[in-house]
């Protein structure tokens, strides 16, 4: 029987993961003006190169695609040699890097996005941003402009080039975000959809787009370096999916025909953020995506190493994605082999521009 721990390799396509450590996406804001991540991003995601795939912060592909004030694009040159830089330095740790590809929709706030209307499956205002109320930022919410069938197949080809740009930064791959209140999700759910042609009604119907940009990223990188993140809990700017069991069918049933190499899968247990409002009493997900889909699953849910390796025992995951863990921990793996203490994470320099909280955190090797 083959040995599923988190220090044991694992295969994803053709590529031979050192361990099934995952560093999840953690937006982090250290970037210029013009969305550019700044010359020490290299030796943040080197120090975490340890991991056995590190996943990128959340990235967005175009303008006006923004959810916060600083985030990393990817699709001017400057922000491409900027990432280039980034994988460069995980590479030559043994590293591997996939880039997580977003598009916040709706939850574009047009403040933070030099204006620019946000844009959404249809035009229905929400409450409540992906990071807290807008109305608390003294911002009123947007009514999101409803995409023309020409502005979504030109956003399609959008994701397709991000993808050539991802590839031609040097990541090892790409992930699809399509939970977290994005665009994609707000395509996945009726609450945000409400459209009447090919992309709206019945949930092959919703689906549609997601399936689209799944394959216009698989004719860039192949089939085995794609990636999609699902969030089926959400609660994020007002998402909701009454039936995450019939959604998560359906897309795992269909990823494994792609042959994706994974799912990185956001379990409702994740409650340790307040802004994140992940609701009592619905179905787990987990078990249901385990049995329709043949690739890797990576499991994130606030996981520690204990915990981690029951579910990996317990054929529930195939890895484990930790965040603040490895925020806290640029080693992580070193202290799980060793069962070392490991380093609490501060939340007030979680965001920001500096190297405090983001380059100084202690290696155990380094502080004993």
């Amino acid at each position: 029987m083959e040995n599923k721990d988190l220090l044991s390799p694992l295969k994803l396509g053709d590529l031979t993961l050192k361990n099934r450590i995952i560093m999840s996406p953690m937006t982090r804001t250290r970037v210029n003006n013009r969305d550019v991540l700044l010359p020490i991003a290299a030796e943040y995601y080197r120090q975490r190169a340890g991991a056995g795939l590190i996943i990128s912060e959340a990235t967005y592909i175009t303008p006006g695609g923004k959810v916060r004030t600083s985030q990393p694009g990817i699709f001017t040159k400057e922000q491409v040699t900027a990432w280039k830089k980034v994988t460069d330095a995980v590479h030559a740790e043994g590293g591997f890097i996939f880039a997580q590809l977003a598009h916040s929709g709706r939850s574009a706030i047009p403040e933070y996005n030099d204006g620019l209307p946000a844009v959404a499956p249809s035009a229905l205002i929400f409450d409540s941003g992906a990071h807290g109320s807008v109305a608390e930022k003294g911002l009123e919410p947007a009514i999101p402009k409803a995409l023309t069938l020409d502005e979504i197949k030109n956003l399609i080809e959008t994701y397709r080039q991000a993808g050539q740009n991802a590839k031609e930064a040097g990541f090892d791959g790409v992930e699809l975000h399509a939970g977290n209140a994005g665009l994609v999700e707000q395509f996945l759910h009726g609450v945000s959809n409400i459209r009447s042609d090919q992309y709206g009604g019945s949930l092959e119907n919703r689906a549609r787009f997601l399936l689209e940009v799944i394959d216009a990223l698989i004719s860039v990188f192949g089939k085995d370096k794609v990636g999609l993140r699902l969030s089926p809990h959400d609660r994020l700017s007002d998402q909701h999916d009454p039936d995450p069991i019939a959604t998560t069918t359906f897309l795992t049933k269909e990823m494994t025909k792609r042959g994706i190499a994974y799912i990185n899968l956001l379990e409702p247990h994740n409650k340790f953020d307040d802004y994140i409002p992940y609701p009592e009493g619905d179905p787990e997900t987990l078990e249901n995506v385990r049995k329709q889909f043949s690739g890797v699953i990576i499991a994130n849910g606030g996981y520690d190493k204990a915990s981690g390796n029951e579910a990996l025992e317990n054929n529930k995951a195939d890895a484990i994605a930790f965040a603040r863990l490895f925020l806290a921990n640029p080693d992580l793996p070193h202290r799980f082999k060793h069962d070392l203490p490991l380093n609490q994470p501060d939340r007030s320099t979680y965001y920001g521009n500096s190297e405090t909280g983001y380059l100084d955190y202690p290696f155990w090797e380094k502080a004993n």
